[in-house]
């Protein structure tokens, strides 16, 4: 909805955009980009303050913002029924940073257990190959020396 205002100090006639949500939401449900625009501008910044409080990372934050939105969109056909669209984008929200959270966690466990098992198979090598060293040293009646 496009309003339009006459400012007296100034002697200009200033156009502006009144976010009428529901309007925006059942044109959306139609399919109407410029109405998802609008929406996606109206949040985005609440949104990515969001998702960076919970994870302090910005490049997280802007995947969580985008991945919201997708899901909105891929939804839209009900977006006309919701009696509090707010409270819904913020679920979504809070739900994909959660999820994403507990992946990133699951990822950096396995990536440790990893890491791990292959200290561990370095260090069995290391020391079978400095047993192999020590045995071989004394079957030839040689003192191995620290160095």
């Amino acid at each position: 909805m496009i309003c339009y205002f006459y400012t007296k100090q100034t002697g200009v006639l200033d156009i502006r955009h009144i976010y009428d949500e529901k309007d925006v939401l059942t044109r959306i449900a139609a399919g109407d980009e410029e109405a998802f625009s609008l929406l996606f501008n109206h949040y985005r910044n609440r949104i990515y303050t969001i998702a960076y409080k919970l994870t302090e990372s910005a490049p997280l934050s802007e995947e969580i913002l985008l991945d919201v939105f997708l899901k909105v969109w891929l939804k839209r056909e009900r977006l006309s029924e919701l009696e509090h669209f707010t409270a819904y984008l913020f679920t979504i929200t809070r739900n994909h940073v959660f999820s994403t959270l507990k992946q990133l966690s699951l990822r950096r466990q396995a990536e440790d257990e990893v890491r791990l098992d292959e200290y561990l198979l370095q260090s069995s090598n290391t020391d079978y190959s400095l047993q192999e060293k020590y045995e071989h040293l004394n079957t030839r009646n040689i003192t191995p020396t620290n160095s």
